[in-house]
């Protein structure tokens, strides 16, 4: 009789234990969906805060600057932080063109600062195989108007795409 008492009392038990459970699961279910729900809603004013706060920042300020190549004008909108600078076309192979392109003030690391030149030219490239390699000189204390000279019949011309991943902008001016 003792064996039998003392399983009684472990199916007893154990039906104790699974009442009271679900008795404690179902009073603290709906305080728990409602905290959900204000999580959620949390969560939602947070993404929509988010994406207004990211469209502001989708549109950096620009600066533009015009580049005069006889009678025809070109402008280059960089974004703040950036200039214009010299350069090959080394993005697409092996028929590398002379580039205008925005470069970052400021490196990665704090001691590489690239100042903005007065004169941009394309006389050190000694690989770029183009019949003119023209100079552009600021022509105003701001450094935003250039006038270039020796162009020859280079093509001019605006791009959008990316051409290197440390480029300040997808916007570049390329003459070939």
């Amino acid at each position: 009789m003792n064996l039998l008492q003392r399983v009684g009392a472990g199916v007893s038990s154990i039906i104790a234990i699974s009442g009271s459970g679900a008795a404690i699961y179902q009073t603290a279910t709906p305080k728990l969906q409602g905290e959900t729900k204000s999580v959620n809603q949390v969560a939602v004013k947070d993404a929509k805060l988010e994406a207004t706060q990211s469209a502001a920042k989708a549109l950096p300020k620009t600066k533009d600057f015009k580049f005069v190549f006889g009678n025809r004008t070109v402008t280059l909108a960089c974004p703040e932080g950036s200039h214009p600078d010299a350069s090959l076309d080394k993005a697409y192979g092996h028929d590398q063109k002379l580039a205008i392109f925005c470069q970052k003030a400021k490196g990665r690391y704090r001691w590489e600062d690239r100042p903005q030149n007065s004169t941009l030219d394309w006389d050190y490239l000694h690989s770029a195989r183009v019949s003119h390699r023209p100079t552009c000189t600021s022509t105003d204390g701001s450094m935003t108007t250039y006038v270039c000279k020796n162009y020859g019949n280079l093509n001019i011309e605006n791009k959008d795409n990316k051409r290197l991943p440390t480029d300040a902008s997808s916007h570049w001016i390329k003459l070939s």
